[in-house]
């Protein structure tokens, strides 16, 4: 990946993932970090050591004890420079809090007026509808099909192939892993309409027919913990907050449903 550092165009390279999931990183077997490091550092610092200029670490968990191990090896064996600010990734313990209610009381007061305004601005303008996809009897083709008219109308840059996402959608689904929530536009607001309100739970299941999907999560859910894998929203709807409004709901459907902690 061409990037700058300091006005100096380089090539980077950086893990797959995302900076909203721990899973951002390597995968490997638990006391092997060493091991798994020092084959890395090796082919990084020898053949493959004309690919790059720069390995961006920014956004890493502290707690990637592979990353440390990494980080050391080269930095003693090669005068290629590690970018090695590594900061936390977003991880929230919700374990103190019994349901999604104490804990949106716990958070800042301006927090919980923002997502209060949003979804009021919202209402006002489009009528919404949040649906989840979490079982392979429920169209997931056609959801991951409104997963990406999603992703590929926001900021982010287009997969050039979908198909390892949509297999992996599709395995979660079989190991009762997936959490993919979307959040759909359905025209304009009808009189009668009850809003879409910060405590509204979410019943829908699978693709809506006729809607617009304008935000999307795709999320992994195992054992206690949730991960964000994918998450974009699309740019023509951002005033309307519509990222926010969904993940508020994604997150009171693993504290309540799932018991996510």
């Amino acid at each position: 990946m061409l990037t700058a550092y300091r006005g100096v165009k380089l090539r980077a390279l950086e893990y797959i993932g995302n900076i909203y999931s721990p899973l951002r990183g390597a995968i490997y077997l638990k006391e092997k970090e060493l091991a798994v490091a020092n084959i890395v550092a090796e082919y990084l610092t020898g053949e493959g050591g004309s690919d790059w200029d720069l390995l961006d670490l920014i956004d890493l968990s502290k707690k990637d004890s592979l990353t440390y191990k990494l980080v050391n090896l080269i930095n003693a064996s090669s005068e290629q420079k590690i970018h090695s600010e590594i900061g936390t990734n977003i991880i929230s313990d919700v374990s103190q809090f019994y349901d999604s209610s104490a804990y949106f009381n716990s958070l800042s007061k301006k927090l919980r007026q923002t997502i209060r305004t949003g979804l009021n601005r919202a209402h006002k303008t489009s009528n919404l509808s949040i649906s989840l996809t979490e079982s392979s009897g429920e169209n997931i083709d056609l959801f991951m099909d409104h997963y990406y008219e999603v992703y590929n109308n926001s900021w982010k840059v287009q997969e050039e192939d979908s198909t390892f996402h949509r297999n992996l959608a599709k395995y979660l689904a079989s190991q009762g892993k997936l959490r993919i929530f979307m959040l759909y536009s359905d025209g304009e607001p009808e009189p009668d309409a009850p809003p879409l309100a910060w405590d509204s739970a979410i019943t829908l299941k699978g693709p809506v027919i006729g809607s617009i999907p304008v935000a999307a999560i795709f999320m992994v859910a195992h054992k206690g913990t949730a991960y964000y894998l994918k998450t974009s929203y699309k740019e023509s709807f951002a005033k309307l907050s519509v990222g926010m409004i969904l993940f508020w709901h994604a997150v009171k459907y693993l504290i309540d449903v799932d018991n996510i902690k």
